[in-house]
């Protein structure tokens, strides 16, 4: 199954080669990118969790004919966990977080299909995540502001197509509230807040597939 996904991919970006490839030339101000990590982890059968990947999963660049280019970028996940203790209730807990980018690159050209560039990222970051226990429930809520510098390299199939990574180091200032309550003793309910500045390292370990139109 994973390579018959591999085979069409391939043909699929054969396809689009081809297409393109009878266009004219012209410089093209825009670019979207997508996340295409987990479809690789799939073709691959790589199932690590333990490298951290980049948050974003859709990225778009506005380009200039100078190479200073504007950078933006988004992702979201959720999720839900049960987990069944014997003898009580069930833990039930949710998880969601948002990503966001702005930034601002410069890009240089090392041969026709490759380029590397650098540049800074302002981010924002936001995470909310409660576990129900029973009469118990703690919510964690987060966010706050980061910056920092990034350095990647992108390889161009053609005028259009492209695949890149990239790296980054974030400081950040988060702050995160938590709030636990038992619904059955208030008395017991409290809250507190946490501010935690720190440098976060992205390795080039997410791989995104980008369009230029």
């Amino acid at each position: 199954m994973k390579f018959r996904i591999f085979v069409l991919a391939i043909l699929f970006l054969s396809i689009i080669n081809r297409i393109y490839s009878q266009e004219e030339p012209s410089f093209k101000r825009h670019e979207v990118g997508f996340n295409a990590t987990l479809f690789v982890k799939q073709i691959l059968n790589f199932s690590s969790n333990s490298i951290p990947f980049s948050p974003y999963q859709f990225t778009y660049k506005y380009l200039t004919k100078k190479g200073v280019n504007f950078r933006l970028g988004s992702g979201v996940s959720s999720s839900k966990t049960t987990e069944t203790v014997p003898k009580s209730d069930p833990k039930v807990t949710k998880n969601y977080s948002l990503h966001h980018r702005l930034g601002i690159e410069k890009q240089s050209v090392i041969n026709k299909h490759w380029k590397c560039y650098y540049g800074v990222d302002l981010t924002y970051d936001y995470s909310d995540s409660k576990s129900d226990f029973g009469t118990s429930s703690i919510r964690d809520i987060g966010s706050g502001f980061g910056a920092g510098p990034v350095l990647g390299i992108q390889y161009y199939i053609n005028d259009r197509l492209s695949f890149y990574t990239e790296a980054s180091m974030l400081y950040t200032n988060i702050t995160t509230k938590t709030d636990s309550n038992n619904s059955a003793n208030p008395q017991q309910n409290q809250s507190k807040k946490l501010h935690d500045i720190s440098a976060n390292t992205i390795l080039p370990t997410t791989l995104f597939f980008a369009i230029k139109f």
